[in-house]
């Protein structure tokens, strides 16, 4: 029987996999020949969330075989709160590569930092405004001069 968390891994394996064979290949800038590729850290991070769900689901099926299963059934006003939930996340971060090639990476990181704040729940605007500003800067420099990749 299904649950809630091993349609949830599989969705977000399948969320992964899209990022790994589609949106990073398709919106990271070409390798300049130094440093590491501009899709090494995106690549790296997709891959790790494919792994970590792979394994949740996993666990979930080796539970159900072990006799360990919750039992728990599908709710579907549950199951639906679910997906919106992540979806309020997961939305962004697909937009994110496009308005970096669009906008600029500060921009775009600014923005994208500022609606995360918000989609978790923090309302101090001048807080938010400056983590953003100073997590989006603190990346840029990091990418730039520690990894040498031309940031956009």
């Amino acid at each position: 029987m299904l649950n809630t968390e091993s349609i949830a891994s599989a969705a977000i394996m399948l969320l992964s996999v899209l990022l790994l064979v589609w949106v990073i290949p398709a919106h990271t800038p070409p390798y300049q020949g130094y440093g590491v590729s501009p899709a090494l850290i995106p690549n790296v991070s997709a891959a790790i969330m494919l792994a970590l769900s792979f394994l949740g689901l996993l666990r979930s099926a080796l539970g159900k075989r072990a006799g360990k299963a919750s039992g728990e059934k599908i709710d579907p006003v549950s199951l639906l709160s679910r997906f919106i939930h992540i979806s309020k996340f997961m939305l962004p971060s697909f937009l994110l590569f496009p308005a970096i090639g669009e906008f600029g990476f500060f921009p775009a990181g600014i923005v994208f930092m500022l609606l995360i704040q918000f989609i978790c729940g923090q309302r101090n605007w001048l807080k938010n405004a400056l983590v953003s500003v100073l997590v989006v800067a603190g990346l840029y420099a990091a990418m730039r001069y520690g990894f040498s990749i031309a940031m956009p």
